[in-house]
């Protein structure tokens, strides 16, 4: 159930609602819940800052634009879009970071969130932060809840998967290694980025089946060979 009230949304789940270990639970939608056993919780939605491919997309339009000046105005969009395309295919963008302006706009959305929690409309501190593995995502993360203890970096949260070099994420012990991330939890983006395919359960040792062959069966897990369970 989703209720809208003043610019808030709220989700109503089940107070049973089990969540799963990868971040991927069932739907509430395939229960009917009775209105005294639902939980209500408020969700903050919050893109990331502008990024570094963000600007180069920018200024290579604004140079094709200025360079083609005598064309048409299809023909013009099209040059300036061919023009834009181009320069993502730049490797130095790999999962590219914020830009300084990227970086200002997550420290404004920071101060946003902590005016309306001391604000009088009795908005509640968030419980726990997912978010995108994408190093811009996780950098606005970082400057938005710098010290919060349940941030949890989620694979099913990546809004592109082109195959260009801006969305093509770092791996998870890149990730790790990085200081602003480390009170970050990336358990389950380890789990995927495991190269080493392990047979870690045996069918004999389970009275029904194996974890791991359970989770196998979630459709947003992406390389079923590379699951593993973890204890």
């Amino acid at each position: 159930m989703v209720r809208s009230s003043k610019g808030r949304v709220s989700f109503s789940i089940p107070a049973d609602y089990a969540d799963s270990p990868l971040g991927c639970p069932a739907s509430p939608l395939d229960s009917s819940p009775d209105k005294e056993n639902l939980l209500v919780r408020t969700v903050f939605l919050v893109r990331h800052g502008e990024a570094v491919h963000n600007v180069a997309e920018k200024e290579a339009k604004r140079k094709a634009s200025a360079d083609a000046t005598d064309l048409p105005g299809e023909l013009l969009e099209e040059r300036m879009e061919a023009a834009r395309k181009s320069a993502l295919e730049n490797e130095d963008f790999k999962d590219a970071g914020l830009s300084d302006v990227g970086k200002e706009q997550a420290g404004f959305n920071r101060d946003r969130i902590e005016e309306l929690l001391e604000s009088s409309i009795g908005l509640k501190a968030p419980e726990a932060i997912f978010v995108s593995p994408l190093q811009r995502a996780l950098q606005t993360a970082a400057i938005m809840f710098p010290n919060h203890p349940e941030v949890h970096v989620r694979e099913m949260l990546r809004e592109r998967q082109t195959g260009l070099p801006c969305d093509t994420r770092s791996s998870a012990p890149q990730l790790r290694c990085r200081q602003t991330f480390r009170h970050f939890s990336f358990d389950q983006l380890s789990c995927l980025d495991d190269e080493e395919i392990e047979d870690v359960c045996e069918v004999e040792e389970y009275e029904d089946e194996p974890p791991v062959a359970r989770f196998k069966s979630w459709p947003l897990v992406e390389d079923k060979r590379k699951l593993r369970m973890r204890t």
